[in-house]
């Protein structure tokens, strides 16, 4: 069976990590940037070589780059042509950037009916927002997950990472598979069609019965407000162990809170204990305990508890490395570096998931553009020096 054939004509990453997704599980990728501009992902994190950063070598992988200056006629004629035999289109270059230049979903799935086109913006492709411009904590904000995140700064501290974009990536992805089985399957439609993802949306899908809550008795659920409610579980939060570490422990009612207060120990009142007390006695606990020795007496009794890990803890937890979750691969100067591996496993998982790392800017464009347009290495050259690729 033939790989997916997939162009990734976004940047950044709510777009390009949907892709690379898709490139982990076996599609055959490939990454557009304008030759002037490069994707500003690769300028994120640590720098691996000229070009590379530790960002890139990741959400690059498995790709082939390519250089394609979309804002000339040439460059967007070349794309048409590449979307011919594509099965997937993934771009978030923002609401009608890619219309205005001819290379909207009603022109591709026109030049090919069978195209997914996925698009992943802000706010959707529709409604009054469908122009405003949002980032990462911008979209977790409207979305109002912001409220439900809490930290030592406070309540509405969005965590420093790009979860918005990266649960975008993920239901874009999943779309497009989607999309792709209800095209090819036996009664299938045969046609493509367009998968629509905003960052808003991804985290909003998070909110589940806190709408619903909202909707039957009127309860705004923030972070403040459920650290102190009386019907949250206790104890279930991050706490300070004796060496200065964080822990999370979590306990539900029932035979596991029994167990919790067995790991304890000391008097404990019977009936409905108050939150209070249940903190008040774990802290004294916890300020007897290391952190690493606190999880383990928990674990084996059977609570909920984790170190709060920190990078250097996940190299070395021997959980990790049995399972492979991070893999060793070496960029192109030779050094040697771990990043995650391939997320789902399916079965056994690959031989070698990380085929390539992040590639520099256009190192695939003369391979890509002779293999799948027939352009002769002098036809190539002559579009570089005219800054189409």
């Amino acid at each position: 069976m033939s790989p997916l054939k997939v162009l990734d004509v976004a940047r950044l990453i709510g777009g390009p990590v949907a892709a690379t997704f898709l490139a982990d599980l076996g599609a055959d990728v490939v990454h557009v940037e304008n030759p002037a501009e490069h994707d500003l992902l690769r300028n994120v994190g640590t720098t691996v070589e000229d070009g590379v950063s530790s960002y890139w070598a990741v959400e690059g992988r498995n790709k082939q780059a390519i250089t394609l200056n979309l804002r000339t006629d040439k460059g967007r004629e070349l794309l048409r042509l590449l979307a011919r035999d594509a099965d997937i289109l993934v771009e978030n270059q923002g609401a009608g950037w890619m219309e205005e230049r001819g290379l909207g979903p009603e022109t591709l799935l026109e030049i090919n009916p069978r195209l997914v086109y996925v698009r992943v913006s802000a706010y959707g492709q529709d409604g009054p927002y469908r122009s405003r411009k949002a980032v990462d904590k911008v979209a977790m904000s409207f979305s109002g997950m912001a409220t439900m995140l809490g930290s030592e700064v406070g309540p509405h501290s969005p965590p420093a990472l790009f979860l918005a974009d990266y649960c975008a990536a993920m239901l874009a992805a999943m779309g497009a598979i989607e999309a792709v089985r209800r095209r090819d399957t036996p009664g299938g439609s045969g046609r493509g069609e367009v998968v629509d993802v905003s960052l808003y949306d991804a985290m909003l899908r998070f909110q589940a019965s806190h709408i619903v809550d909202y909707t039957l008795n009127g309860v705004v659920k923030d972070h403040a407000a459920a650290g102190s409610s009386p019907s949250v579980v206790s104890p279930s939060a991050l706490y300070k162990s004796r060496d200065g570490r964080w822990l999370a422990i979590v306990s539900t009612r029932g035979g596991m809170f029994e167990r919790f207060k067995k790991v304890i120990g000391g008097e404990w009142p019977t009936g409905s204990l108050p939150r209070d007390v249940v903190e008040e006695k774990l802290a004294a606990w916890l300020a007897e305990h290391d952190a690493g020795e606190a999880v383990d007496l928990l674990n084996e009794a059977g609570v909920c508890s984790s170190l709060v890990s920190t990078v250097a803890d996940l190299v070395d937890d021997p959980h990790i490395q049995k399972r492979g979750d991070l893999v060793e691969v070496k960029g192109g100067d030779g050094t040697a570096f771990l990043m995650p591996g391939v997320i789902p496993r399916i079965g056994l998982g690959p031989d070698d998931p990380v085929r390539w790392t992040g590639q520099l800017p256009g190192a695939a464009t003369n391979a890509v553009l002779g293999e799948r347009l027939g352009l002769t290495p002098e036809q190539i050259e002559e579009l570089r020096a005219d800054g189409v690729v």
